[in-house]
């Protein structure tokens, strides 16, 4: 899953990370403030988390779970001539 760090207020992007196989992830580098959080993973839903406070030399565990994303596909018809 991709991990977003996105700065309050301003909307700017502050910081990002790929989750392990196990799901850990870290975005390092933070200043103290606010920050909204977004998960996203291929086939899955996007997750977002509002304001999530990083303070100074703190570390901030935020678990977020991804729900199976259901698709449907329009079907595509294939021709050949000669």
């Amino acid at each position: 899953a991709r991990v977003q760090a996105v700065a309050l207020p301003g909307r700017a992007m502050a910081g990002s990370a790929t989750a392990a196989s196990d799901g850990r992830y870290r975005v390092a580098a933070l200043v103290p403030g606010q920050y909204l959080v977004v998960v996203t993973g291929i086939g899955y839903t996007r997750r977002a988390v509002d304001t999530v406070n990083v303070r100074a030399g703190a570390t901030v565990a935020l678990d977020v779970t991804l729900k199976k994303a259901t698709s449907v596909l329009d079907q595509v018809v294939t021709t050949a001539s000669r």
